[in-house]
C-alpha cells in the first residue's frame, strides 16, 4: 500500500502457508512470531534491537518526542 507521504506499507500474514517461502524468509517470520531461530540474520537483527533498546540517548530522544506529541494532542 503506497501512502500519500511517500511511504509504503506492507502487510504480511505471518500465520499463512510458509511452504512457498525460502528458508531465510521463513526464519524471519518465525522470529517475528516470537519463536527461537538460529539464523544469522535474525541473530544480527536481535543484536541491533538489543543495542537500540539499551541506548540511553535514543531513549531520551524518544521520550522527548513522545512528550511533544502528547502536548500536541492536548492542544
Amino acid at each position: 500500500m503506497e501512502l500519500q507521504d511517500g511511504t509504503r506499507k506492507v502487510f504480511v500474514n505471518l500465520k499463512g502457508d510458509k511452504n512457498r517461502l525460502d528458508k531465510k524468509t521463513r526464519a524471519l517470520f518465525d522470529y517475528f512470531m516470537g519463536e527461537t531461530v538460529d539464523d544469522a540474520f535474525t541473530a544480527e537483527l536481535q543484536n541491533a534491537i538489543s543495542a537500540a533498546r539499551s541506548n540511553q540517548k535514543w531513549e531520551v530522544e524518544y521520550m522527548e518526542w513522545l512528550a511533544s506529541e502528547m502536548d500536541r494532542e492536548i492542544e
